[in-house]
């Protein structure tokens, strides 16, 4: 197959699968964080919506630049 060409390429295949498992710890960071302003300091929606921005914005602003 075509689209699994690029995985043929040992320094890129491995680069790739060393990101999944550090893809999935910011996920799992990202879900703690957004646990502990719900659940454990019981704020409104406001900071969460504060925190989904933050983490939204570097890539708005820097993304097409980079």
């Amino acid at each position: 197959m075509a689209k699994f060409k690029i995985l043929k390429e040992p320094q890129l295949r491995r680069l790739i699968f060393a990101s999944i498992p550090a893809d999935l710890a910011d996920w799992l960071d990202y879900t703690v964080i957004a646990a502990l302003f719900a659940y454990f300091w019981q704020t409104g929606p406001f900071p969460l919506a504060m925190f989904a921005i933050a983490l939204g914005l570097p890539y708005l602003v820097a993304g097409p630049f980079v």
